[in-house]
């Protein structure tokens, strides 16, 4: 730091000290401020508010000369006489008999409680001519180079409260570089073994406790203690090395013990050479503001903790609202909390007799480490039966305890943690166990299972707030498994009740190949009333009834419906009657009964004769059947179609089904019957004629000689997922 010249900015700049002085004053009030070398009668230094007063000025100027360009007026009115006549130095401090005392005698502290100006310009703190207090702090008492300089601070007067403290506190300690900045002052000679204190002034007796004599010729270092963070101080010693000015805040230690934030500035003062001569320390104590920080960092950590949380329970619950399946929201429970709160987690399952299943794991390395997903199978093998009846896991599913916390393993029994020397124990452990929280998955019927999530040792052990997200969580969660469990037993009701209503076995019957298949859907929601039908016709044993529905709904209400429809359609069907006539009298009975059901149908009667058969058919409303003829092509049924049935009471007065449309199929030709939810497997609803398309795409690309039942198992399996449960027969002429 040199001497004087310019900045980089093009203001002008002085001795080091000014940097170090600066900045305090202009933190406790928007205040003008100059650096004045009381031998020279020169300001050297002037921060912005000081420029604006004096912008012509450039420094070092004569203090004189800076005081006319700022055109200084007394509050009468009165230029401020010049001060060529006072003695060099600091001079003693005497009473002023007069308020028209020169700048330079201020600068020497006369009076000790300042002087009432006005300057000719505006600044950024203060409007022209408006009365600003000048006070004058030497420096005296400093060792060299200080000792020579005083600090001047110009305030707007209308902060009476910061003027009326300095004014008081002058008077007081005729300490005037402590009054203005409120700062304490140290100054170090690293040219003497340890760099050890030289000077402090009385406001860092105050601060610290030590006074003068017990601070001089010692290491600063006697403020630090067990709280202060080596990381800083080892900052600081760098920065001395390095002879490089530095700001930072550090715990510090008072003299009595007690403790306090310091915010200290420290800055080099060099010769003309440039080597450093001393450091000037500036503390400040901020304990209130580093605590009113660190009050709104935890309070805003805490918001946004909480919001994070509130935006993981949002998320979970909207993705678990979407799914009906059990497993599915046993594995979202375990895929939210880990890694996100856990190392690794476990869901444990009673079953209706109130036994622990296999639990569902699931660790953060499970997809990169093959040794974790080893130890995570083997786990899963030794529970439960390795699982302590007095453990946190049992704890919480019999109701002995509502929720389970354990921060630190190492610490608590093994009756607390369920922590044994048997295998799974040992599997815990390297798994990594530190800390621990089970809370139970709550419904309306009780205790349905439980949620342990487990945190290693590289993780903050789980706390209180952990614990209060997982229990939220289990929740949310105990509830939508009741309801997924509810409504998959309804499912699994429904799918055995469609299964017993469908034909046991196909007829047998001469010159036809017959296959049929019911495939279920894979999403639970969807079991529905689809169904399909294969009888022998009364008569010549000739004629065969074939039929493929769906009534509407997913339930076992829908099945149910199904049951008595597909009875319904046999009954009407079985005499050999023309396929209108059949599905119109289902529609009648319908219309005059209380069994309120939609669904669809296709219905064909399939006579042979010698050249192949007659296939006459009719549709309520209901996807066409295609035909693979003998050559492989595959063609559509598109006649004879109506609406649905159970909608005729709707319809105008007189209104009709289509009559009957027939074709004729030749030996070697395969009829394949279906209902709306294979369509959707190949083509987004309602999207028909592409799934129709894709459909007859796949049937012609089947052998010619293929059998009825390859017929069924490759279109059944040509989808990686039935979105829709799906009926379908194949029947080919021989």
């Amino acid at each position: 730091m040199s001497d004087a010249g310019q900045n980089r900015d093009g203001r002008a700049r002085g001795d080091g000290l000014a940097s170090v002085l600066l900045p305090p004053v202009v933190h406790e009030a928007s205040a003008a401020v100059l650096i004045v070398d009381l031998d020279s009668r020169l300001v050297t230094y002037a921060n912005d508010l000081a420029n604006e007063l004096a912008p012509d000025c450039e420094l070092p100027v004569a203090v004189d000369a800076w005081s006319e360009a700022a055109g200084l007026e007394d509050v009468t009115g009165s230029d401020l006489p010049p001060g060529s006549d006072l003695p060099p130095g600091p001079g003693p401090a005497v009473a002023s008999g007069t308020p028209a005392e020169s700048l330079l005698r201020i600068a020497q502290g006369q009076p000790i409680t300042g002087e009432a100006v006005t300057a000719a310009r505006p600044t950024a703190a203060t409007l022209a001519r408006e009365v600003l207090w000048v006070l004058g702090l030497p420096m005296s008492g400093a060792p060299e180079p200080i000792s020579s300089l005083a600090l001047v601070v110009f305030l707007p007067a209308r902060n009476a409260r910061l003027i009326s403290g300095v004014q008081e506190s002058a008077v007081t300690l005729r300490d005037r570089a402590v009054l203005a900045t409120r700062m304490s002052f140290t100054i170090t000679d690293p040219s003497r073994p340890d760099d050890p204190l030289v000077w402090v002034n009385p406001a860092f007796t105050a601060t610290t406790g030590y006074g003068f004599d017990d601070a001089v010729g010692h290491n600063c270092r006697f403020l630090q203690g067990p709280g202060t963070d080596r990381r800083v101080v080892a900052e600081i010693r760098r920065g001395l090395a390095a002879g490089r000015p530095m700001t930072t805040t550090l715990l510090n230690y008072r003299k009595d013990g007690s403790t306090f934030w310091n915010e200290l500035s420290i800055s080099p003062v060099r010769d003309r050479t440039g080597a450093v001569t001393h450091f000037v320390g500036v503390q400040a104590d901020v304990t209130a503001r580093v605590e009113a920080q660190r009050a709104r960092d935890d309070a805003l950590s805490q918001v946004a903790e909480s919001a994070d949380r509130l935006a993981l329970l949002a998320d979970f619950t909207a993705r678990m609202a979407m799914s009906h399946q059990p497993q599915q929201i046993i594995e979202m429970i375990a895929t939210t909390l880990t890694p996100r709160v856990g190392t690794w987690c476990a869901v444990y399952i009673l079953d209706e007799l109130g036994r622990i299943t296999r639990p569902h794991l699931r660790h953060e390395r499970q997809d990169t480490d093959l040794e974790v997903q080893a130890r995570l199978d083997r786990l899963r093998e030794l529970v439960p039966e390795q699982l302590p009846r007095g453990g946190p896991v049992w704890r919480v599913l019999r109701g002995d305890e509502r929720q389970v916390l354990v921060e630190d393993f190492a610490s608590a029994p093994g009756g607390i943690t369920g922590v044994d020397d048997d295998e799974r124990s040992t599997l815990a452990r390297e798994l990594g166990a530190s800390s621990l929280v089970v809370v139970p998955l709550l419904a309306r019927g009780g205790i349905l299972g439980c949620i342990a999530v487990v945190a290693d040792g590289e993780r903050p052990a789980l706390d209180d707030n952990d614990l209060a997200l997982v229990r939220d969580l289990a929740v949310r969660a105990g509830l939508m498994l009741e309801n997924a469990q509810l409504y998959a037993r309804e499912r699994a009701t429904a799918a055995t009740l469609q299964r017993t209503l469908l034909p046991r076995r196909l007829p047998e019957i001469d010159g036809l190949d017959i296959a049929a298949a019911y495939v279920p859907a894979d999403d639970e929601a969807a079991v529905g009333g689809d169904w399909y039908d294969v009888f022998a016709l009364r008569g010549d044993g000739r004629s065969v009834g074939v039929v493929v529905g769906d009534v509407m709904g997913h339930n076992y209400d829908s099945a149910a419906r199904m049951g008595k429809l597909s009875t319904i359609v046999r009954a009407y069907a079985w005499p050999g009657s023309e396929p209108y006539t059949v599905l119109t009298a289902v529609d009648d009975l319908l219309a005059g009964s209380d069994l309120d059901l939609l669904a669809t149908c296709l219905y064909g009667r399939l006579t042979l004769h010698g050249d192949g058969a007659t296939l006459r058919y009719s549709s309520a409303g209901h996807p066409q059947a295609i035909v693979r003829l003998p050559d492989g092509r595959a063609v559509t049924l598109d006649e004879g179609r109506g609406q649905m049935i159970g909608v005729s009471r709707l319809m105008p007065q007189g209104t009709t089904r289509p009559t009957d449309a027939s074709v004729e199929l030749a030996h070697g030709s395969v009829l394949v019957f279906f209902t709306d939810g294979l369509l959707d497997a190949f083509a987004a609803e309602p999207d028909i004629d592409a799934g129709l398309a894709e459909l007859c795409r796949r049937t012609e690309a089947l052998p010619i000689d293929a059998s009825t039942q390859t017929v069924v198992d490759a279109l059944t399996g040509a989808v990686r997922r039935h979105p829709d449960d799906v009926a379908l027969v194949a029947i080919r002429i021989r």
